[in-house]
């Protein structure tokens, strides 16, 4: 055989492979529900979204505060959800709508009819109208198959490379490698942030089941909005200048969604079925507002969880935001506390923990092992390199007498460590077991509705809430008001207490 003849039957038999490769897809082309349109998601059926959702529901929940402990809420957001479901292309789907226990602004859905709604943007809202807006748009990425529709591109995108690559062990005997790449990071491509046209797209749905279950449709617009101003005061908070809001950071800035969202709810007015509102005011009275008990309180510039019998205060005009498994502080010039728990407990020491466990391979300097607060403590510091530049590291251990071990890690631009370090250990110094009696005066906040009395005035109404920075402008993103808008009596408001 010649050169020529073998690199022939070498492409022959490439083709085959090739056509082998794809037979087993072409059936997979459907109609999408939403748009009607014919798609190919050969890696994503209907019933693997299903799947997917299912098995992914408790991970969901452990990842961003599990469900929260309201019965009356969780069955209202869920009358909500089932009457738009059920308006959409997909009536016929077991939807699953869950309040999360998370103060942070979030929404999003799993393929399946799995609708996630934090109990920070439910408190947000102002009307039903709003909420249904939010929910309409999270069941539009579901009927439109968006997952399914990203899972396959991101996967496809490596089925060309490890096509080749399979092509290229058939013709030139390699080891078989590229077929155990199939994993990876395609595998989560059904949970990444969705696109520009993917969003709008959810908008339009969205409008879509707000106009078919008499809702109000410019009331998704004015959300949009209103969660851009919640976005400004938290820069505001955080002592950084507004960058403007991107939903979950990969959504298109709101701005241009809330144009299109105008455009498209004035072409399907809605009649606003909602009702006033007090009534929604009355669903939500009660929904606690910011931290919840599971997670800590943050109070000033003191940080409280009574269900770990802990405190600790980070340095002045550092801004505290709560996760479910850390709390994060973030300073002036670039300065940042992280805080939260070995994943085990350890039977050593604090220093020995720091160095052979936390952070084996960092070679750190200045180890000091210290008693703070009777609790057996370590601290090392380290300068540490990167493409970006160097940043400082101060970390923190400090073992319960149980073993249980709490870590800190302080980080600050080298040039500026003597100036903030001294702050860093104050925090570190200042982690303290606190009683039962002290763990038992810290209450969460709540929403209740209250209607505005003659002689109220934004000023005055926010200075009743208890906030010590930035308290009318809270009120004011709370409840919808521009600035310089005043409110008037007889107006139903949400405020903020501990009762």
């Amino acid at each position: 055989m010649t050169w020529s003849s073998l690199w022939q039957w070498r492409r022959k038999l490439a083709a085959m492979a090739a056509v082998a490769l794809v037979l087993p897809w072409l059936h997979a082309c459907t109609t999408n529900p939403a748009t009607g349109e014919s798609e190919f998601t050969p890696l994503m059926s209907p019933e693997d979204e299903v799947r997917i959702g299912a098995q992914e529901h408790k991970k969901i929940l452990a990842q961003f505060g599990g469900t929260y402990k309201d019965k009356k809420i969780q069955q209202y957001v869920d009358r909500l959800g089932q009457k738009l479901a059920a308006a959409s292309e997909l009536p016929q789907l077991k939807w699953t709508f869950t309040v999360l226990d998370s103060d942070i602004i979030n929404a999003f859905a799993l393929p399946g009819g799995y609708v996630y709604i934090s109990r920070g943007l439910l408190g947000l809202a102002d009307s039903e109208d709003q909420l249904a807006g939010v929910v309409g748009h999270e069941i539009g990425h579901v009927t439109a198959r968006h997952a399914a529709n990203r899972y396959n591109a991101a996967v496809g995108a490596q089925i060309g490379v490890i096509g080749a690559a399979i092509l290229t062990d058939i013709l030139l005997g390699g080891g078989g490698q590229a077929i155990a790449q199939t994993g990876g990071a395609a595998a989560q491509g059904y949970l990444a942030g969705y696109g520009r046209g993917q969003e709008l797209q959810s908008d339009a749905l969205g409008v879509r089941y707000l106009d078919r279950t008499g809702y109000d449709t410019l009331a998704m617009a004015g959300f949009l909005d209103k969660m851009g101003q919640e976005s400004n005061l938290l820069a505001k908070l955080l002592n950084q200048a507004p960058r403007g809001f991107s939903y979950l950071d990969t959504h298109p800035p709101t701005g241009e969604r809330v144009r299109k969202a105008t455009e498209l709810a004035n072409e399907t007015p809605g009649r606003g079925a909602a009702g006033p509102p007090k009534d929604f005011y009355n669903q939500i009275s009660g929904l606690i507002y910011g931290d919840s008990p599971a997670q800590g309180f943050r109070r000033g510039r003191n940080f409280v969880h009574p269900g770990l019998r802990l405190a600790f205060k980070v340095p002045p005009n550092f801004h505290m935001l709560n996760f479910p498994d850390k709390v994060l502080a973030r300073g002036p010039d670039g300065t940042q506390i992280v805080f939260d728990g070995a994943p085990k407990k350890y039977s050593g020491n604090a220093a020995q923990y720091l160095t052979s466990q936390w952070a084996p391979k960092l070679n750190l300097q200045n180890v000091q092992r210290l008693r703070v607060n009777g609790l057996d403590a370590a601290t090392a510091y380290k300068t540490l390199k990167g493409s970006r530049g160097s940043v400082g590291l101060r970390l923190g251990v400090i073992r319960w007498a149980d073993g249980k071990i709490f870590r800190f890690q302080f980080t600050v631009p080298p040039n500026k460590a003597s100036q903030y370090d001294p702050g860093f250990q104050d925090t570190l110094r200042s982690l303290r077991k606190i009683s039962s009696r002290e763990a038992g005066r810290y209450k969460p906040l709540r929403i209740r509705p209250y209607r505005v009395r003659r002689g109220d005035t934004v000023a005055r109404l926010a200075s009743r809430l208890p906030f010590s920075k930035l308290a009318e402008e809270r009120f004011r993103v709370l409840n919808g008001l521009a600035d310089g808008e005043q409110v008037k009596a007889g107006q139903w408001v949400k405020m903020v207490s501990t009762r």
